[in-house]
C-alpha cells in the first residue's frame, strides 16, 4: 500500500508527543498468524495512524512443488468513529478501521408530494350538465417520490468542509479548501400506476471562496446625560442589531482534475447574505461626586463573519445501477446502498485529484442591507466589484425610524431609569458584474433600531437619558474591466506535420473552441470561440483571457477570467498567432490544445491561423497542394 511522508510524520508525532513514552495502547496486533511455523512479536498500537505491518500468504506451485510466502504489507492503522449528517441535523456515525475506507459524508431522505386537484365545475354555464344525468366525482391524485441522496469519500481524502463540526481525517492536505464527493442520488415511486427507480451518479466538489474580508466594523454613537447624585462608577448599555450583511466572493476559476483530466471551469460569483448580529455597546464612566453629566461616545466592535463554502455543480451525471436490497423504515438503512470500493468511483479518482480556484477579474466585497421593524427579512443588498470603490454607510437623520425603550439599573441604593432613541441611515452602491462592462446604481434604505442604557453604583441612583447611532463601513477594491477593440476573429487550426498527415486530414477543417474554458479543436464553424484584441497584447474571448496558468514546458491553453499567471502576450507573424515565451501549440489525441516550450514533447504540432487573413492564402494552398479537396469542405 503506498504511504505517504504526511501519514508516517503525524505518526511519529503522535509517539514523539508522548515524551518516548509509549501511552495506553490502542490493540496488539498479531503481524502474520497464518504462518504457523515462524514467530513474530506482536504490534503494540499506541496511537492513530501508527506504521504497523502484517502478512499476506503468498502460494506458488512450479511443476507440482508449491511453497508458501509471507510477504509484508506496511500501513498507517486506523479505528475512529466519524460522524455524518443526516438529512443536516440528525448525527450518526461511522467506523472506519482503514484509511482508505469509504464513508459517508452525508445522507439525505426526501419525500416529495405532488396533489392533482380535481377539476372545478364552470357553474357560469351550467347548461352544459343534465339535471338528470349522474356523474361520478372526480378525486384529487396524490404522487409521491422518495429521493435518497448519499456523498461519499475515502476517509483519507476527507477534510474540515464537508462534515460540520468534524475537523476531517487530517491526512488530506489538498482537502482544506476544496473537497470532492462522490455523490448518488436515487429517486422511487409510482408513474402512470407503474413503479420505478433510477440513480445517478456525480462528482460534486465543494469550494471555500476566497473572500477579501471575513469581518467587518460597526459603530454605534452612543450619547446620555443626567445627573450623578454621588461618586462611583457608572456603566451604560447600549443594545444594538448589526445589519445582515451581503459577502460577495468573485468568479473564480475552478480546475478539478480527475484521473489526469483535468476540467476547467469559471465559477460564478457568489453572493451570501450573512443574517446581523446582536452586540452590546458599553460605556464607563467613574465620577468623584455628585455632578451632572452629558456625553457623545463612538463605540466601535469588529465582527467576524463565518462565510460559509458553496458547491460547485456537477458538469454531468451519469445514470447507475439500482441497489439491491429491501427499503425499511430503519433511518439507517432507509436506502441500502451497497458497501464497499466496487459500487463507488475508483479511488484513482481521488488519488489524481487536486482542486484548485483562482480569483477572477473582481475582489471580494462586503456591504450591509437594512431591515425596518416592521417588515421580516432584508430589504435589499449591495455588492461592489468595479477598479477601487469604496462603500461607507452614512448616518443622517434623513429616512430613519425611531423607537423608545425604557430601562432600568441595578445599585445598592435604588434605581434610575433612562430613556433612548437610535437612529440610523444606509446608503450603498450595487455595481453590476461583469468583466467586459459596469454599471452602477444608488439607493438608500431607512433602517430602525432600538438601545437601552443602563448604570450600577455603589452609592445611589441617577437619572439620564440616552441615545445611540449605529453605522457599518466597509471598503473593497478590485482590477478594471476587460477592454477590447477590432470586430473579432476565429482561429483556424492547421496541422504543421508532413505532408502524408496533412493528405490524412486533408477533409476536416477544424477550429479553436473551448470546453469548460479548455482550448479544442472543434469541427463546427459556428462552436468556434469568436476573438478580440484586448488591452496589454492580450486575446480575449467571451469576456475571458486566452493563455495559460504556468509557463511549464507544457501546458494546457484555457480561457480564464483574470490575467494569466503564465504565457499571456499575444501577436501575430503574418497570418499565424504566436503565444510570446512558447514554441509553438499541440493537438492531443483527445482533441485538447495546450502550449509548449519543447517541440519534442508535442507529436501533433499545429498552429493557430487567423480565419478572417488567412482565408484567401489558404483556399490558394490546398486547392494546389490537394486537388481532390472542395471549396464546399473549407467551411
Amino acid at each position: 500500500m503506498k504511504w505517504s511522508d504526511s501519514l508516517a510524520m503525524k505518526a511519529a508525532s503522535a509517539v514523539l508527543a508522548t515524551g518516548g513514552v509509549l501511552a495506553n495502547p490502542l490493540t496488539t496486533i498479531d503481524p502474520c498468524p497464518s504462518a504457523t511455523t515462524i514467530s513474530f512479536a506482536p504490534i503494540t498500537v499506541t496511537a492513530q495512524f501508527q506504521p504497523v505491518s502484517t502478512c499476506v500468504p503468498t502460494t506458488a506451485c512450479v511443476k507440482g512443488k508449491c511453497s508458501t510466502t509471507y510477504p509484508f504489507t506496511t500501513y498507517p492503522y486506523v479505528s475512529t468513529v466519524v460522524p455524518y449528517a443526516w438529512n443536516g441535523t440528525t448525527t450518526q456515525v461511522t467506523t472506519v478501521t482503514d484509511v482508505a475506507q469509504p464513508f459517508r459524508v452525508s445522507e439525505y431522505l426526501e419525500t416529495l408530494t405532488q396533489i392533482t386537484a380535481a377539476p372545478t365545475p364552470n357553474t357560469h354555464h351550467r347548461a352544459w350538465f343534465k339535471a338528470d344525468k349522474k356523474k361520478s366525482a372526480a378525486k384529487s391524485t396524490t404522487v409521491y417520490e422518495t429521493v435518497t441522496r448519499r456523498a461519499m469519500a475515502p476517509f483519507n481524502k476527507i477534510g474540515p468542509l464537508p462534515i460540520p463540526g468534524w475537523e476531517g481525517s487530517g491526512l488530506c492536505e489538498e482537502c482544506e479548501h476544496s473537497q470532492l464527493l462522490d455523490v448518488i442520488e436515487c429517486r422511487s415511486g409510482i408513474n402512470a400506476g407503474k413503479a420505478y427507480k433510477h440513480c445517478v451518479q456525480w462528482d460534486e466538489t465543494l469550494m471555500e471562496m476566497p473572500t477579501q474580508s471575513s469581518t467587518v466594523t460597526t459603530q454605534a454613537l452612543c450619547s446620555s446625560q443626567g445627573k450623578i447624585p454621588h461618586a462611583g462608577v457608572y456603566t451604560w448599555t447600549f443594545p444594538q442589531n448589526a445589519s445582515p450583511v451581503t459577502v460577495t466572493a468573485p468568479p473564480a476559476t475552478v480546475t478539478v482534475t480527475v484521473i489526469n483530466r483535468p476540467s476547467i471551469s469559471v465559477a460564478p460569483q457568489q453572493v451570501q447574505v450573512i443574517p446581523g448580529q446582536p452586540w452590546n455597546a458599553y460605556v464607563t464612566k467613574s465620577f468623584a461626586g455628585p455632578t451632572t453629566f452629558n456625553f457623545n461616545v463612538y463605540i466601535t466592535k469588529v465582527i467576524v463573519l463565518d462565510i460559509p463554502y458553496f458547491t460547485r455543480p456537477a458538469s454531468s451525471t451519469r445514470q447507475v445501477s439500482v441497489p439491491t436490497g429491501t427499503s425499511t423504515n430503519n433511518a439507517a438503512s432507509l436506502w441500502p446502498l451497497p458497501e464497499g470500493n466496487p459500487y463507488y468511483a475508483n479511488s484513482q479518482a481521488w488519488d489524481d485529484w487536486y482542486a484548485s480556484s483562482s480569483s477572477s477579474v473582481g475582489q471580494s466585497s462586503a456591504s450591509t442591507t437594512s431591515t425596518p421593524s416592521a417588515s421580516v427579512g432584508p430589504i435589499g443588498a449591495s455588492t461592489s466589484q468595479v477598479s477601487t470603490t469604496s462603500l461607507s454607510n452614512s448616518v443622517g437623520p434623513i429616512g430613519a425610524g425611531t423607537t423608545t425603550s425604557s430601562s432600568s439599573a441595578s445599585s445598592s441604593i435604588g434605581a434610575s431609569t433612562s430613556s433612548s432613541t437610535s437612529t440610523g441611515t444606509m446608503s450603498s452602491t450595487t455595481i453590476s458584474v461583469g468583466p467586459i462592462s459596469a454599471s452602477t446604481s444608488t439607493s438608500s434604505i431607512g433602517a430602525s433600531a432600538s438601545s437601552s442604557s443602563s448604570s450600577s453604583s455603589s452609592a445611589s441612583s441617577a437619572s439620564s437619558s440616552s441615545s445611540s447611532t449605529s453605522s457599518t463601513t466597509i471598503t473593497t477594491s478590485a482590477s478594471s474591466p476587460v477592454s477590447t477593440t477590432g470586430t473579432g476573429f476565429i482561429l483556424t487550426i492547421e496541422v504543421t506535420a508532413t505532408i502524408s498527415a496533412l493528405r490524412a486530414r486533408q477533409t476536416t477543417l477544424q477550429y479553436l473552441g473551448f470546453s469548460n474554458n479548455r482550448g479544442i479543436a472543434v469541427e463546427d464553424r459556428a462552436s468556434a470561440a469568436l476573438i478580440f484584441n484586448g488591452n496589454d497584447a492580450s486575446f480575449v474571448s467571451g469576456g475571458l483571457y486566452l493563455g495559460t496558468q504556468s509557463t511549464e514546458e507544457y501546458t494546457p491553453l484555457e480561457r480564464m477570467p483574470s490575467i494569466p499567471s503564465g504565457f499571456r502576450s499575444w501577436y501575430f507573424v503574418g497570418i499565424f498567432a504566436q503565444l510570446e515565451g512558447t514554441a509553438g501549440f499541440c493537438l492531443d489525441q483527445d482533441g485538447f490544445i495546450s502550449a509548449f516550450t519543447v517541440p519534442q514533447l508535442c507529436d501533433n504540432p499545429i498552429s493557430l491561423v487567423n480565419n478572417r487573413k488567412s482565408i484567401s492564402r489558404r483556399l490558394h494552398y490546398i486547392l494546389t497542394e490537394f486537388p481532390s479537396v472542395s471549396v464546399s469542405q473549407l467551411y
